[in-house]
Formats: C-alpha cells, sequence, structure tokens
C-alpha cells in the first residue's frame, strides 16, 4: 500500500509531470490509511551488557588467537546529523586511519592481530563499535578497559587537528565527486534521506545538506567539538555491549545432532496423515516453484519495445601524445575540475620470481613510512590534498595475448596535480621496507581482509581459482587477490621472523624493476585544461624513474589443471564450472549477453536459487572466450554441477516468446548501458584503448544484441556450450 511507502524522484524531468502521472496512475486508486510502521527505541541498559557465542573451527585450525570481541556503544536516537557526522570523522580519526591512535594502542598491547571499528548512522539509534580479531576470550577485560581508557585519554589530549582535517578532506572530495561505481546517484541520495526520513517525517532533506555539513565540521576542528562528542556518547555510556565470538571444535556436530534429534523428534509426532499431507505440500511447492508466471500476470508488468531501444552508444575519446619518451593517453571527459591520472607501470617484463609478491607489494605502497613522512602523516597529506592514492594489479584480455600493470591512481583538483606526482614520487623512490613491526601488521590486516573475501565472495574467489587454471588474467588475479595470495600472506605471518630479511630484499628489487620509465604508460581524465597542468609537471617525475634492469626471466604462464576443492567450517558452497569457447574456435556476439540476462533470470534462478536453495547463481560469457557458471551460498554440490552440464538441453527447447525476448534484450541493453561517472568514463575509454576496441566494435555488439532472436540463441550457443564443457575440466569448490 503506499501509505507504507516513500517515494523518490530524482533527476532533470518534469516534475509536475511525474507527480500527475504517479497521481493517476497509482496514487489515486488507493484510500489513505494509517500504517504503524513506527520503530520503537530500544532503553538504555543500567549496565553493560556481555554476551558470549560460539563458531565453528577444524581440528586443523584450533582454538587459539581465533576469538572476536566487538565492544557496541548505542546512541540516542535524537542525536543530530552534524553529531552523527563528527563521530563518522571520530571513528576514521581513531580507527580507520593509518596509525589510528585507538588501534595503535590496542595493537601495541597484542589484543588481537586486527582492529577495525565502524560508526553506522542510517538506523535509529547509531551504533558505534570497535572490534578485534584473531583474540583469545581471556583478552576481553583488557580490550574493554584498553579502549575506554584511551578514549578518555583523548578527550584531555585532543584529536590530531591534521588528522581531523584529512579524514573531513577526504570524505568531503569523495561525497562531491559522486562517484559511486556503477551505482547511479539519485539511488544513493535516496538512500541517503532515507537515513532521517524514515525516523522523522519532516526530515528528508538534512542529511544531504553537504555544504553546511562539511562547513560546520571544518569549523569546529579549532573547538573542543569532536573531544566532547566522544565524552557526551562513548566511554561513560552504559547503552552497550561487549559480544566475544569464540571458536568451537565441536558446535557444528552439536547443532546438527540437535537438528537431527529435533527433526526426528517432530516426525514421530506424527500421525500418518499429517505426515502424508506435509509430503503432498511439499509436492505441491515444488510443483509451483517450477512452474512458470502464467501469460495474464506476465502481461501486467509493462514493458519498453524494442524501437525504444537506441543502437547508439557512448563515444570514446584517446588522445594520444608523448611527453619525453613516455605516452599519454588523454580521455576529454568533463570532470568538474578534478584530474583523474593513472600511472601504469607494465610488468610483463617483470622477472616471475616477482610475480608471487606483487599483491604485498601493492599493500605496502602508501602503507609504511617514507623519507618525508611517517605512514601516518603521508595519508593524512594526500588526503588533505588529493582525493586519494590506490594502489592496484591491473590485468586486461585482447584478442590474443594480455596485459598486467602495476596501476597508481590519484585524483586532484588541477592545481594539486602537481602535488599528487611529488607525493606519487616519494612513495615509489623513497618507502622504507626495513620497518619489521610495520609491515607485520600489515600483513596481518591483509590476513583479515582475505579470510573475509573468502567466506563473503566465495563466488568470486572460486571463480578466479578455477579461471587461474588456463587463463593468465584469473591466474595473476588469484595471486594478487585470491587463494594464492592467502597461502602465502600465511606461510609469510606463520614464519615471519625467518622469512621477513628475505621478503624486504625481495621489495626493494621491485620497486627498482618496476619504476621505470620504459614500463610507464599515462592516463588522465579531463579537460585540456587539466592535461596542460599535468604536462607541466610530467617531465620532473619521468626524469626520476629508474633504469631497465637486465638479465630478467620474465612470467611466462603455464597452464595446469588442478580440478581442486577447499574445505571450510560452514555449511554452504560455492561451485563454479569455467571453460573458454574461442579455444573451441568459435566467435564472441552480442548474443551471448542476452544469452546472460535469460539463462540467470530463468533457468538458473529457478534451478539453482528456486528449487536448489542457493542464494544466487552467475554466468558470464566474455569477449575474449572466458565463461563460467558460479553459484553462492550453495547448499549443493553434484546437483548444481548437474544443472550447469544441463544447460545444453533447456538451449535445445529454448522458445522464448516475443515478449520474454525483448525482456532478456532490455538486461542485457541496461548492463551494456548505464550512467558512468567521469572517472569511469576515462576507465571505459583506457580500456577500449588498451584492447583495441573501437566505437564501431562497441556499436556492432550492441547492434547483436538488440537484434538477438530465439534462433540465433539455439543456433550459436548450443555447439558453444557444448564445446565449452566438453572443453572445460576446470572445477573448483569450496566444501562444507
Amino acid at each position: 500500500h503506499p501509505s507504507n511507502s516513500y517515494i523518490i524522484i530524482y533527476g532533470n524531468t518534469n516534475m509536475e509531470e511525474k507527480l500527475a502521472w504517479l497521481d493517476k496512475e497509482y496514487l489515486s486508486a488507493f484510500d489513505a490509511i494509517e500504517i504503524d510502521s513506527k520503530i520503537h527505541v530500544q532503553k538504555p541498559f543500567d549496565k553493560v551488557v556481555e554476551r558470549e557465542v560460539e563458531y565453528p573451527v577444524s581440528q586443523a585450525q584450533g582454538t587459539e588467537n581465533k576469538t572476536y570481541i566487538s565492544y557496541n556503544v548505542a546512541l540516542p536516537s535524537n542525536t543530530t546529523v552534524i553529531d552523527s557526522w563528527g563521530l563518522d570523522i571520530v571513528t576514521q580519526v581513531l580507527l580507520e586511519a593509518a596509525g589510528a591512535p585507538l588501534k595503535q594502542a590496542l595493537l601495541d598491547e597484542k589484543i588481537g592481530e586486527v582492529i577495525n571499528g565502524s560508526y553506522e548512522s542510517s538506523i535509529l539509534q547509531p551504533v558505534f563499535s570497535i572490534n578485534t580479531v584473531n583474540a583469545n576470550v581471556s583478552d576481553k577485560e583488557r580490550f574493554v578497559n584498553k579502549i575506554e581508557e584511551e578514549l578518555n585519554k583523548v578527550i584531555v589530549n585532543k584529536l590530531d587537528k591534521n588528522a581531523l582535517k584529512a579524514a573531513i578532506n577526504g570524505y568531503e572530495f569523495k561525497l562531491r565527486e559522486a562517484d559511486y561505481g556503477g551505482m547511479s546517484k539519485g539511488l544513493i541520495y535516496a538512500l541517503n534521506s532515507l537515513g532521517t526520513w524514515l525516523y522523522d517525517d519532516n526530515d528528508p532533506f538534512s542529511s544531504l545538506e553537504l555544504t553546511k555539513i562539511f562547513d560546520a565540521l571544518k569549523a569546529a576542528i579549532d573547538t573542543n567539538f569532536y573531544e566532547e562528542l566522544i565524552s557526551k556518547y562513548l566511554p561513560n555510556n552504559s547503552h552497550k555491549a561487549v559480544v566475544v565470538v569464540k571458536p568451537s571444535l565441536d558446535i557444528q556436530a552439536k547443532k546438527e545432532a540437535a537438528l537431527k534429534e529435533k527433526l526426528a523428534n517432530y516426525k514421530n509426532s506424527l500421525t500418518l496423515e499429517e505426515a502424508e499431507e506435509i509430503v503432498k505440500q511439499t509436492k505441491e511447492l515444488k510443483e509451483y516453484q517450477a512452474s512458470p508466471d502464467s501469460k495474464e500476470n506476465l502481461e501486467t508488468i509493462p514493458l519498453l519495445k524494442k524501437e525504444d531501444l537506441s543502437y547508439d552508444v557512448l563515444p570514446l575519446s584517446n588522445i594520444e601524445s608523448v611527453v619525453d619518451g613516455v605516452k599519454v593517453v588523454h580521455h576529454d571527459v568533463s570532470t568538474n575540475g578534478i584530474g583523474y591520472v593513472r600511472l601504469l607501470f607494465n610488468l610483463l617484463n617483470l622477472d616471475e620470481k616477482y610475480i608471487p609478491y606483487l599483491g604485498i607489494f601493492r599493500t605496502m605502497l602508501g602503507s609504511l613510512d617514507t623519507k618525508e613522512h611517517t605512514y601516518q602523516t603521508l595519508e593524512q597529506d594526500v588526503n588533505i590534498h588529493t582525493g586519494g592514492i590506490d594502489m592496484s594489479i591491473y590485468t586486461i584480455n585482447k584478442a590474443s595475448s594480455y596485459d598486467m600493470n602495476l596501476n597508481i591512481r590519484v585524483s586532484a583538483l588541477y592545481d594539486k596535480l602537481n602535488y599528487a606526482l611529488e607525493i606519487i614520487d616519494e612513495i615509489i623512490h623513497t618507502t622504507n621496507y626495513d620497518m619489521k613491526n610495520r609491515v607485520k601488521e600489515c600483513l596481518s590486516i591483509e590476513v583479515s581482509i582475505m579470510q573475509q573475501k573468502l567466506v563473503g565472495r566465495g563466488h568470486v574467489q572460486s571463480l578466479t581459482r578455477a579461471m587461474s587454471y588456463n587463463e593468465p588474467t584469473y591466474f595473476i588475479t588469484d595471486t594478487v587477490d585470491g587463494i594464492r595470495y592467502f597461502d602465502l600472506l600465511n606461510d609469510l605471518t606463520k614464519n615471519y621472523d625467518e622469512l621477513y630479511d628475505g621478503l624486504v630484499n625481495t621489495l626493494k628489487e621491485m620497486a627498482l624493476s618496476i619504476f621505470t620509465k620504459e614500463n610507464l604508460l599515462v592516463s588522465f581524465t579531463g579537460s585540456k585544461e587539466g592535461l596542460d597542468e599535468l604536462s607541466k609537471v610530467l617531465p620532473k617525475f619521468i626524469s626520476s624513474l629508474n633504469k631497465p634492469c637486465e638479465g630478467v626471466n620474465p612470467f611466462v604462464f603455464k597452464a595446469e589443471q588442478l580440478n581442486e576443492g577447499f574445505k571450510a567450517p560452514y555449511d554452504v558452497q560455492y561451485v563454479a564450472l569455467c571453460g573458454n569457447f574461442k579455444k573451441a574456435n568459435l566467435p564472441y556476439t552480442g548474443s551471448l549477453q542476452v544469452f546472460q540476462n535469460a539463462i540467470s533470470t530463468d533457468y538458473l534462478w529457478k534451478n539453482v536459487r528456486v528449487l536448489g536453495g542457493a542464494y544466487g547463481c552467475m554466468c558470464g560469457f566474455r569477449k575474449t572466450g572466458e565463461s563460467y557458471f558460479v553459484s553462492y551460498r550453495d547448499p549443493n554440490l553434484s546437483k548444481t554441477l548437474e544443472v550447469y552440464r544441463d544447460v545444453v538441453n533447456y538451449i535445445k527447447e529454448f522458445d522464448a516468446t516475443p515478449d520474454e525476448m525483448i525482456k532478456y534484450i532490455i538486461g542485457a541493453v541496461g548492463s551494456y548501458d548505464f550512467p558512468l561517472s567521469p572517472a569511469n568514463k576515462g576507465a571505459r575509454c583506457l580500456g577500449a584503448y588498451l584492447t583495441g576496441t573501437t566505437v564501431e566494435d562497441y556499436k556492432k555488439e550492441k547492434q547483436q544484441i538488440i537484434d538477438t532472436t530465439v534462433e540465433d540463441i539455439k543456433n550459436v550457443l548450443e555447439l558453444m556450450i557444448l564445446k565449452m564443457l566438453v572443453l572445460q575440466k576446470d572445477i573448483k569448490l569450496f566444501l562444507k
């Protein structure tokens, strides 16, 4: 009922026209009613609440240093927007910034290996949280006491003003930039609006008044505002919960035994008639789940027509120039005065002995001291003067080859581009890798991040691992952000003292090998004015780069069929089946994107998610041939693989109606055409430049998508899937 809804319209549109349509076609059909959807306030506790819960671990994992402890404080429901933003800044300064004082104090006390914190402000009663990872139950009292001791110290000794300025500027730059990846700005603004509107019918806009908010936050730096927030809301607040999540070797077996007993008792309590009724209802449910929606129901959903779709594609802007022997590619995109710079250092000629360490090398850049900065002041200065510096390993597939680069990305206002290159020059040439404790801390954080990825993004990890057997770009991804990386991190942290010296020497050698003029390609997204500013400062940066190394033994990818399974103490799995249709000499066509949409929303959804019980299932068919099926949080293994392999029969019987086909086509076009931020427009242009893709190529693919017919799918895809499944042997599974 619309009385229980929040309706938001965003965009450059005729609002009166849209509101009139909304009234006529929707709201006028309903009478207003009172809906009691009020979220009730939890009363403050009289004293701190403590809870312990268990989670399963295997014998191999053990229980030592496997406990998680969480300190959580609830704030009043009337916390103002400015106070909430202030506490967000406090959380960044105390817990998230490099060398954050509260985090560092807990690490120095050796209470766990990783400390993180958060401030959740989008709920009625905001919550401030601090968590430690890989601790022990016995650490709980020390953990709580140290937090409150340090919070009280900060109230007296004050927060670092530069740290506050860096946190505020970092937030402000990103929010004003409004780059939310592939997500619509309107959607993000709507979600932010609900942060206040859900709890106050008269306040949909206060969380969107960013100029007012940031003016207030900056003005408060020279006052006691932030310290008073800490004093008012945190250490002396009894509305607090301390949660200990401890490992157990037998909790999973106990739960399974208890469930088995409960089900057996329930079954034994049923009469014959009751049992038969449950069997009947189960059968009816499965039949209902497997049956398609009726034609009458489907016709109630409004659809675009094929004529409504445009064959036009976004233009490409790749203007080449050369500065002191280095190629510069300019993407002429309107960016509102922000320059997006990518420094791509090619890694194809890097000695193969360094390839396993690329992920660690990327992590250490910007995380350690340099000649002029501690790692704390380095991060502060970067956030004060730029929109941030990011290091990544960037791989890209081409028609018959691949490329990999160390990608240094920075965004800054045009008049700050000089500073941006100066600080990057300082990082790549003067990073101090001889920081034993800090390096270990960074490695421990990476271990924690990878543990979370292996569980929360197991589908990505399983897919990457399976593809890595035969695809070099996926091998590199697995090496820098997958299971191979996780294995190396574990080895280094467990044998740290023994391996440290060798690691430091390797990182120093890698810096000398990678940062050469010959390896560099520069990508710039912005106006001609911004390019002119960059061109003034590039020569100095280029002149400081290293000379090429000699006697290098470059990395050569070797396919290796491993066909693995990885065991984890969870009830769900991630099942991947992969192949490459181009290795069967089959061409790519845009119709594959239509098929991907059809099979994902119909066959895989129905058989793997609805009937199989998985949380999700995906597939993909890339221009360079890589193809995959992968499930997410899946209770099945062999059954899911059967579904993947039976896709051939689905294609044979594929017979979509015209309305179904246009739905699949629209879905494919929707993933092809979506709003791009200026930074992502530049990234798209760069990707096209590196792969040799032209506007005509994009137009051809989009035309193939829009003009796809049932016959296209049946004729092309049956052979393709058959050959892919015959050729593939690379299955990667997460097992119970």
